[in-house]
């Protein structure tokens, strides 16, 4: 979706560039020489959707371990979304969610986990969150092909992604971090 709207972006400068020197010193046939134009330019609006802190978090769905269809835009107005990419061979995953569990708790009406499973078969995800304690407390959802991982620049395992109440992305984390950093990057998005 970037390459298309990078080229539509691209084509349309590229045209009014060859436009306008080409038609330098060349009379209209409709305009006489001593008439005036006013013109505007508005610059084009380009998508700041993107994948990096200060891009607006891009929307997608995936199925939860029952079935339901859920998205970001489904939990607007909540005051900040961490989403969490994980898998069941993650060594401190389960330290993770159990920790996005009381991080939640602590802050009632601040934050929505949502657990995004890497590419395990859905009892085999559901089993681990359930040890962990998080199943019942937020969203975990399926992501089988890395889609959305890919999405939202996943290089590490595990993966965060923190998104203010505005949808913007605040912070990201990568790898095994400590509770505070966590709390730190909570803080941005409260």
């Amino acid at each position: 979706m970037k390459v298309y709207i990078g080229i539509v972006v691209f084509v349309m400068i590229m045209t009014g560039l060859y436009t306008y020197y080409h038609g330098k010193g060349r009379v209209s046939p409709v305009a006489s020489p001593s008439a005036s134009v006013n013109v505007s330019v508005t610059p084009l609006q380009t998508s700041s959707v993107g994948n990096s802190v200060g891009s607006n978090a891009p929307e997608f769905r995936l199925q939860s371990y029952t079935g339901v269809s859920t998205g970001i835009a489904d939990f607007r107005g909540v005051e900040g979304i961490v989403l969490y990419f994980w898998n069941v061979t993650c060594s401190t995953c389960t330290n993770d969610l159990s920790t996005l569990v009381q991080l939640q708790g602590q802050h009632q009406n601040g934050f929505l986990p949502m657990a995004i499973n890497r590419a395990d078969p859905s009892d085999s995800a559901r089993e681990f969150s359930d040890r962990a304690g998080s199943t019942s407390r937020f969203p975990h959802l399926l992501d089988p092909n890395d889609s959305v991982y890919s999405l939202y620049g996943g290089s590490g395992m595990p993966y965060y992604v923190f998104i203010d109440k505005n949808g913007i992305i605040q912070a990201i984390e990568n790898g095994a971090v400590s509770q505070e950093i966590i709390e730190q990057d909570l803080q941005k998005i409260l």
